[in-house]
């Protein structure tokens, strides 16, 4: 990554295409204080972990939320989608009691997670940017955007839908990584 003088020694400077936000903190009490973060990810800083669990808290936390996990295929659309499954299933009992679903995973669509506050996470793959206009979502985040076929025009859709929050990882390059 290279540091970026504008915001500061801690942050890094998002390589996505010329898209930038004006600003990136962390440290902030939910990480996503920010209206859009765009990060460079690498498999080992398990950033769709992150971001699947703060997700998960945003729509258990907010009612009548709806996030969409974009990906390039299905297979990587779902994945952030089984992350919050599995935080949600592991959660102690008092959480799934204090949250709970709407009806029981086996009795859900395999590409949505519905919470009983009509709060919603919904994995699609990045074929159809118009579809996140159509849901109105609150966050949106794109998982593996340097291979996500039409990113920028699906990132331009869901700054047009003013979600509350637009996140997007890319994997590090070996050029801005340093290996």
């Amino acid at each position: 990554m290279r540091p970026d003088p504008s915001l500061g020694s801690t942050h890094a400077a998002p390589l996505f295409h010329g898209l930038r936000p004006s600003s990136v903190s962390w440290g902030e009490q939910d990480g996503l204080t920010e209206q859009i973060l765009l990060i460079e990810n690498s498999r080992t800083m398990m950033l769709t972990w992150f971001f699947a669990g703060l997700c998960l808290h945003h729509v258990m936390t907010n009612p009548a939320s709806k996030v969409i996990f974009w990906g390039p295929d299905e297979d990587r659309a779902l994945q952030p989608l089984d992350y919050a499954w599995t935080l949600w299933e592991n959660q102690d009992q008092q959480l799934k009691e204090a949250w709970p679903l709407d009806r029981p995973r086996e009795r859900q669509a395999y590409m949505k997670m519905e919470l009983a506050n009509d709060s919603v996470l919904v994995a699609l793959p990045g074929k159809d940017p118009d579809r996140i206009r159509k849901d109105h979502p609150t966050i949106v985040f794109f998982d593996e955007t340097a291979i996500i076929e039409r990113f920028e025009e699906s990132y331009g859709v869901a700054l047009a839908a003013r979600p509350v929050k637009i996140v997007a990882s890319r994997a590090r390059s070996r050029e801005s990584s340093g290996t």
